[in-house]
C-alpha cells in the first residue's frame, strides 16, 4: 500500500516542524523551504518520488529500494553548527 503526502501539506505547522526537526524555531521556515526546494526536485527528478499531477506525491519502488539501502548517518546539530562557524 502507497501513501501520498501533499507537498502543500508542509506549510502546516506540524508537518513542517517534523520536516525540519533539530533545527532551532527561528530556522525551521528556511530550513522547510530549502528542503522542499533542490533536495525535493532531486528525488523527483530521479524517480525516487512521483507526482500525481495535483501536488500529492508517492515513494517510487526506485526510492524505496534506495532508501532501504541507504547508509544511515546521523549528524548532530551541534556538529552542523560547528562546521558552518569553522570551529
Amino acid at each position: 500500500m502507497q501513501y501520498a503526502i501533499g507537498k502543500m501539506n508542509f506549510d502546516l505547522e506540524g508537518y513542517s516542524a517534523k520536516l525540519a526537526n533539530g533545527f532551532p524555531p527561528q530556522e525551521m521556515i528556511a530550513a522547510k523551504n530549502h528542503l522542499l526546494g533542490a533536495p525535493w526536485e532531486f528525488l523527483v527528478t530521479n524517480g525516487l518520488i512521483r507526482g500525481n499531477g495535483q501536488g500529492f506525491f508517492t515513494v517510487t519502488d526506485d526510492g524505496m529500494a534506495a532508501a532501504k539501502n541507504a547508509e544511515t548517518a546521523v549528524v548532530s546539530i551541534e556538529i552542523i553548527g560547528a562546521i558552518n562557524r569553522g570551529c
